[in-house]
């Protein structure tokens, strides 16, 4: 493998995470600002769920964000991780507008930290199909198959451990 190649692969490694976290945290940015400047809510989080149901709920979300991100080259996982995050961030201002504090809001959201990693690695996994398919396309050298199925395969379940913290954290807030 020459240096070109190596640093092209070098390359491609980081463009798919960095996509990844935008997707997320751009739209969670957005609905924030939109959520703080026209809404207005009493009250976030998962109002008696329990850690359990969190998860189940947090944890299908991800794979379906991985899958269908496969499956779609990408698309379905930027538009769930658009909308999705949006409405976080729109929930969060709207809070905030109402009235309540922002020392307030940081009480309910320790668990937004490995909530956030998870779906940026869940994102990443369905945009990894995309990023494959343009290098074939563009006749770049690709790793072989079975790593970089191995490597989504780390990356999602990564994504589901990740969320087993952030579930305890949001039903015990």
């Amino acid at each position: 493998m020459s240096a070109q190649e190596v640093r092209g692969a070098v390359h491609s490694s980081r463009t798919v995470p960095a996509a990844a976290s935008a997707a997320v945290l751009l739209p969670l940015t957005a609905g924030a600002v939109s959520g703080r400047l026209i809404g207005s809510a009493e009250h976030i989080g998962a109002a008696g769920r329990g850690a359990v149901s969190i998860w189940t709920h947090n944890a299908g979300l991800a794979l379906a964000t991985a899958v269908l991100g496969l499956l779609s080259l990408g698309a379905l996982a930027l538009l769930m991780a658009g909308v999705g995050w949006f409405v976080n961030g729109y929930a969060l201002g709207s809070y905030l507008s109402s009235g309540h504090s922002l020392p307030e809001l940081l009480g309910h959201l320790p668990h937004l930290v490995p909530e956030l990693a998870a779906f940026v690695l869940a994102t990443a996994v369905g945009l990894s199909g995309a990023a494959r398919a343009l290098a074939s396309v563009r006749g770049r050298r690709l790793p072989p198959r079975r790593q970089w199925a191995r490597d989504c395969a780390l990356r999602a379940g990564a994504a589901v451990l990740l969320l087993i913290p952030a579930a305890v954290l949001e039903a015990a807030t």
